[in-house]
């Protein structure tokens, strides 16, 4: 099967990166953000000539299968692989970070492999997105009454299309999911390392990632949240780099990996600020003044990534992110319509109500006082101040009850 090539192209990158001396944590982050780069390479310019298809992303990726097994280090590499000595002092953790590691992916990897893609959002636009673009050879806009499928970032339906064309179906698709969770728990461990834990640091670290709920759960399905995640921690971890070597390179890395994360789900443009902000107060004084150095060309290579997809969308609708409709019908936007504090405050206590969710004891009477007032079926102070809307149950008030 051609899937095997991207597979092989990575896993021979990771072979020649290691030989080279490479951090194997820091190997596996940089082989996965050299495929996402090369998936938007590919995607983009074989749309530009109307090649989007099986033949031609099959000689792209064993182009790049070729040119990984050309960088490997040959000599080298059989003493790269060598277990550290410090490392078999530790034996009992890593074994026993291996072994929750293992279970949480390898779960993952079957319900992957053998569940099929069944979430709602997936097969609203992930996929068919997907079967368009494979469908018209390019990434072009088409007719669609969802815009969703036209508007939101692509960067995760660019890889789900590379395993759908090189299996001919959706087997594989949401091995990209699984990937990125991989991916994500080999970086929180070498983030922990660049911020000076130690082994057993280290290790809790990778294994607490391996058991978050949330990602072991999206880890076997074909939505975009943990591709988001493994480009913001692979942004964090070469802007630490960035800023403890002074290398360029690191810094033009941290902007691939942002650039592809804003590509990937628009939640990255409020998250990576406050990622930003974190290491910039965890570094020295002089890796701040080498990120702030560095800042633009970080900024430039983000921009360059994403600026296809900022002009489709602007030529379609006037809006490099989209326009927050989606679909015709004019109750279907999902952007906010008013923006100010009072919007900012509401919905900082509707997400903030969630997360008391585990304690049933306080969900009632948190719900009552953010969203009702005693029996009066009236909202809130606040919710009056920012909308005053009547409360109803099970069902969604509509901004025409006004109070």
């Amino acid at each position: 099967m051609l899937v095997v090539l991207p597979v092989l192209a990575l896993l021979t990158l990771f072979l020649a990166l290691v030989s080279r001396g490479q951090d194997w944590r820091r190997a596996v982050v940089q082989t996965l953000l050299a495929g996402g780069l090369w998936v938007w390479a590919l995607t983009e310019g074989l749309s530009q000539v109307g090649w989007l298809g099986t033949p031609a992303l099959a000689v792209g990726w064993a182009a790049f299968l070729i040119a990984a097994a050309l960088a490997i280090d040959r000599q080298a590499l059989p003493e790269r692989l060598r277990i550290e000595e410090r490392l078999r002092a530790d034996r009992l953790l890593l074994i026993a970070t291996g072994a929750v590691i293992a279970f949480s992916s390898g779960a993952a990897f079957l319900s992957a492999v053998f569940g099929s893609p069944n979430a709602i959002d997936v097969l609203q636009y992930h996929l068919p997105r997907v079967v368009y673009w494979l469908q018209n050879g390019s990434v072009e806009f088409f007719p669609a009454n969802y815009y969703q499928q036209l508007s939101l970032q692509p960067m995760a339906e660019y890889a789900m299309a590379h395993a759908f064309a090189l299996t001919g179906g959706d087997r594989f698709v949401q091995l990209v999911a699984w990937a990125a969770f991989v991916g994500s728990t080999c970086g929180v461990a070498w983030i922990a390392s660049l911020l000076g834990a130690g082994l057993r640091g280290q290790a809790f670290a990778a294994a607490l990632a391996a058991v978050a709920p949330n990602a072991v759960l999206q880890a076997s399905g074909a939505k975009n949240d943990l591709a988001l995640a493994f480009f913001l921690i692979a942004a964090a971890g070469f802007a630490l780099e960035a800023a403890r070597t002074s290398r360029r390179s690191d810094a033009a890395w941290a902007g691939v990996a942002a650039g592809l994360a804003l590509l990937t789900k628009g939640t990255a443009y409020v998250f990576a600020p406050g990622l930003a902000v974190g290491i910039l107060a965890a570094v020295s004084g002089d890796g701040r003044r080498t990120l702030v150095r560095n800042a633009a060309l970080i900024a430039v290579i983000a921009f360059a990534v994403n600026a296809p997809h900022y002009a489709r969308n602007y030529s379609y609708n006037g809006h490099p992110l989209g326009d927050g409709t989606g679909t015709e019908t004019p109750d279907s936007r999902y952007a906010n319509e008013r923006i100010d504090l009072g919007v900012v405050a509401s919905n900082i206590l509707r997400n903030a109500a969630l997360q008391f969710a585990a304690v049933p004891a306080w969900t009632p009477p948190l719900y009552q006082r953010v969203l009702v007032d005693g029996d009066t079926g009236r909202c809130s102070s606040l919710s009056r101040y920012t909308g005053r809307y009547r409360y109803a149950p099970n069902r969604t008030a509509r901004r025409d009850e006004v109070a």
